[in-house]
């Protein structure tokens, strides 16, 4: 059959045109040349049919854009590429829509102007309002928390809160933090976060959770509730050295409920449960460290020199080892001397 438009013998795609006619003849895309978008001023979220989004700009607008345009059905493999350039308040847009119509390439463009009005969205609004449903605490048995740990605890929380909140959880946030009688709080805007949370740190660092629960008010009808979990971490710390059956021993791991200790006479390993080692003496690295200048050896044992009194002492190695530096790690628990597992033998494993 022939083109009624070109007048050539070829197929006829629709409307007694071919598909070349048809492609020049016909826009596929067609849109509103102006789009309002709600910004947060805050978070800098957008919002779009009435749900807050984290995504860039450019997405936002893109979503806007696919869900405003209309495009025909024959255009099929289609893609759309954006470029903007602020004007003030608002955003001067070109929008090209690209597709294939039986073989035929379609690249269309349409000017689009971006018009923001910034609004604060529910999360921040919660978030400048102090608002929150669960309060993480983290305490240790009888100690403060070092400076170490609360560094790396509220390194831990930062991340667990920024993964959750890229995994799409944009109503996750701390509302506050707070040192309290040696440790920290967590005041978290998700009451299921605050346990969550609470469970990857007991993870990585041990000790007992608790939890309970407390009426604030209602609404709508409903008793709104907030809850308080407690980590107490060990009276312990990887590194530390503890008492524990008439043995002495270097803490050298804690995983859950386990905790890899090693026997300073032997260096030899052992793993207890966490709630078998209550009845123990903590000794702190810090206080109980010491080190000493090497004065000689044999195969199995080493004298040392203090490097302040020049008192000497004699101490049995724990294993058979060639002692090269000028330098040691001693501790004295008791009046027994015992040398320190190296930072390799300590970490072995780990």
């Amino acid at each position: 059959m022939f083109c009624v438009e070109c007048g050539k013998e070829d197929p006829i795609f629709k409307n007694g045109v071919c598909a070349s006619c048809y492609v020049k003849s016909t826009i596929f895309t067609q849109g509103p040349q102006v789009i309002s978008l709600t910004v947060c001023p805050k978070c800098g979220g957008h919002k779009f049919r009435n749900l807050w989004h984290d995504d860039s700009l450019d997405d936002t607008i893109l979503r806007e854009i696919k869900n405003q345009y209309t495009v025909l059905p024959e255009l099929n493999q289609v893609s759309y590429s954006l470029t903007c350039d602020p004007v003030d308040i608002q955003f001067e847009c070109v929008v090209t829509i690209s597709g294939m119509v039986v073989g035929h390439s379609v690249v269309e463009s349409h000017h689009v102007q971006i018009r923001t009005t910034k609004v604060v969205c529910d999360v921040c609004s919660k978030q400048f309002g102090g608002y929150y449903e669960g309060i993480l605490q983290i305490r240790a048995t009888d100690r403060k928390l070092s400076e170490e740990e609360l560094s790396l605890i509220d390194d831990q929380i930062t991340h667990f809160v920024s993964s959750e909140r890229m995994k799409g959880n944009r109503a996750l946030f701390i509302s506050d933090v707070a040192e309290e009688h040696g440790g920290l709080d967590y005041y978290l805007s998700e009451r299921g976060m605050a346990y969550g949370f609470a469970k990857k740190l007991k993870s990585r660092f041990g000790g007992e959770l608790k939890q309970s629960s407390s009426l604030v008010g209602m609404k709508e009808g409903r008793e709104v509730t907030r809850v308080t979990v407690v980590l107490r971490l060990p009276s312990y710390r990887v590194g530390d050295f503890i008492g524990f059956q008439k043995h002495f021993y270097q803490v050298k791991q804690i995983s859950g409920s386990k905790v890899l200790l090693v026997k300073l006479a032997t260096w030899k390993e052992e793993t207890f449960l966490e709630k078998d080692l209550e009845k123990i003496i903590v000794y702190p690295y810090d206080t109980y460290f010491q080190s000493m200048i090497v004065v000689s050896q044999s195969p199995t044992e080493l004298q040392v020199m203090h490097p302040e009194s020049y008192a000497t002492y004699d101490l049995k190695k724990p294993k058979p080892l060639d002692i090269q530096s000028e330098t040691i790690s001693v501790v004295r628990l008791h009046e027994i001397l015992f040398l320190v597992p190296e930072k390799k033998e300590r970490e072995k494993g780990d």
